[in-house]
């Protein structure tokens, strides 16, 4: 193979790994027969080099495509044994390599390549090309650092494996931040218009950042295919997806590019992240007080993050109110004097729709406002009285978006969000932040989703509306809504009100629910 150096090429590695892997994304027969062949090329191999590049094309096709259901038992079972050290290797180039580590390991490098074949397999495959600087990882079976950023302008920086999902991340940050219930927290992605899209939890990482990058070149052929030294393989036109596979994640299109001298056809760019708080299924109260003070901290930046960014549109008056209130807060006093308040950012205590050409103004107005706040010395208490505040004047303060676009209705924006919240379900112009409609539960039929399509059917079973959006999150938006559909029903039963049970249904866009 090529990219082993086996066969004399001008192309650079990361070419010659990016046909191999494109072909195993598009092409499901062509996986088996991939693997079969780095089997060979890393069994009685002479060349310790050549042994080396076998494993670590191994492992790039174990966390990318999955083999048939019949080959899987077979590999897997290889590399434990590789992994085991029950496959001898008398006499070869990897016999010296036992005694050292990482690739040139064949037992170390057959564990590595099991582990991301097993995610690959609970998770899902990868359906974009790995950006050079995650292929040099894994080759290297090495790390990524990584930043996210959180609601108070701040960044978080954290060691990131190449097959980490957006959970897992979370699960970390949480734990670093001090934080109660890592599922009620999740990873934003930016775009360059400032909307945030919330990354599906079974996300690789890696791959939403591939889908940040920018195609530079896309060939009309495949060309320079090689397994061994004989075939060559020339596929037309590249399209998304397989016959076999869905689309398991917020990812969908498979990128490929000739590139020339080894360069990657991709400008590798940066993936903005932004942790937020997405579900409000724990009461404050409730929690430890360690754990209560790091997520009301954590909630009233957010909140003013929401109200500064515009995520909620609020009145001119609310929002110089809200101002005052988070100035208060952030200097820990009711009274400020002139010369602290000519250093203060005005764009950070008010949306750029009221502050924006008229700064100065503003600040005054917060601080006239200010002194008008009963006194007090709780910080904490000023935290929670802002919070309180968003919370009776934005509806919609508690609900996790989804960015959708409708199917079914082109009457509405082409980019909308789903609000998901405990007293029912609302869409949401994804531009102007307003509420298009409403839905109680109680007016929910049922929902169900596709690998690609979210369904909510209102009436009864007989006389309905079916609203249909575009979306590969539809499996986090029914979990979303029967976590509070169970909630509701467990308040009911307390009270000795329950209603018939609601639950989501599987759905075929062909046939309906």
């Amino acid at each position: 193979m090529a990219y082993m150096g086996d066969v004399p090429t001008k192309r650079g590695r990361i070419f010659h790994i990016h046909q191999i892997l494109s072909a195993g994304i598009k092409y499901a027969g062509l996986r088996d027969e991939v693997f079969t062949q780095i089997i060979k090329q890393t069994t009685s191999n002479p060349s310790r080099l050549s042994n080396v590049k076998g494993w670590q094309a191994m492992a790039l096709c174990c966390g990318t495509f999955r083999p048939s259901e019949v080959f899987y038992p077979y590999l897997d079972a290889y590399l434990e044994q590789v992994a085991g050290g029950n496959i001898s290797r008398k006499g070869t180039a990897d016999t010296l390599g036992m005694l050292e580590q990482g690739m040139v390991n064949p037992a170390e490098a057959a564990a590595y390549c099991l582990e991301r074949l097993r995610k690959v397999k609970n998770i899902g495959p990868r359906h974009l090309l790995p950006l050079s600087k995650e292929i040099e990882a894994v080759e290297n079976m090495d790390t990524l650092p990584r930043e996210v950023s959180l609601p108070d302008g701040t960044w978080q920086a954290f060691i990131l494996r190449p097959m980490d999902t957006s959970e897992e991340v979370v699960t970390h940050l949480v734990n670093i931040l001090g934080l109660f219930e890592a599922r009620s927290y999740g990873l934003y992605q930016l775009d360059s218009n400032g909307v945030e899209k919330l990354i599906g939890s079974n996300s690789y990482i890696l791959e939403v950042e591939a889908s940040c990058n920018t195609l530079v070149s896309t060939p009309q052929n495949i060309q320079d295919i090689r397994f061994g030294a004989k075939t060559i393989l020339k596929l037309s036109r590249f399209f998304c997806g397989s016959e076999d596979d869905h689309v398991e994640d917020s990812l969908s299109t498979v990128v490929l590019g000739s590139g020339s001298g080894g360069q990657s056809q991709f400008s590798e760019g940066n993936l903005h992240m932004l942790l937020k708080r997405k579900l409000y299924l724990v009461d404050l109260e409730t929690l430890p007080p360690a754990s209560r003070q790091a997520v009301l901290s954590f909630e009233y930046a957010q909140a003013v993050h929401d109200i500064v960014q515009g995520v909620h549109i609020v009145s001119e008056g609310d929002a110089m109110m809200l101002g005052a209130m988070q100035l208060r807060a952030d200097l820990g006093t009711s009274r400020v004097e002139p010369e602290i308040l000519a250093g203060i950012d005005g764009s950070k205590y008010g949306p750029q729709y009221c502050v924006q050409g008229n700064e100065g103004a503003w600040k005054d107005a917060i601080a006239t406002t200010l002194y008008a706040l009963p006194p007090s010395d709780n910080v904490m208490s000023w935290k929670q009285d802002y919070i309180d505040y968003v919370k009776s004047r934005c509806p919609l303060y508690e609900a996790c978006r989804f960015f959708v676009r409708p199917l079914s209705n082109p009457a509405m924006p082409r980019e909308m969000y789903l609000a998901v919240a405990s007293t029912g379900v609302s869409f949401v112009d994804a531009k102007s932040r307003e509420s298009i409609n409403f839905l109680e539960y109680a007016e929910i039929a049922s929902w169900g989703y596709t690998p690609t399509v979210f369904s909510i059917i209102v009436g009864s079973m007989s006389i309905s509306t079916d609203n249909q959006f575009e979306t590969t999150q539809g499996l986090e938006i029914a979990n979303v809504i029967q976590l509070y559909v169970d909630l509701i029903q467990s308040i009911q039963e307390k009270s000795g009100q329950a209603e018939p049970a609601l639950q989501e249904q599987l759905w075929d866009p062909l046939q309906g629910v």
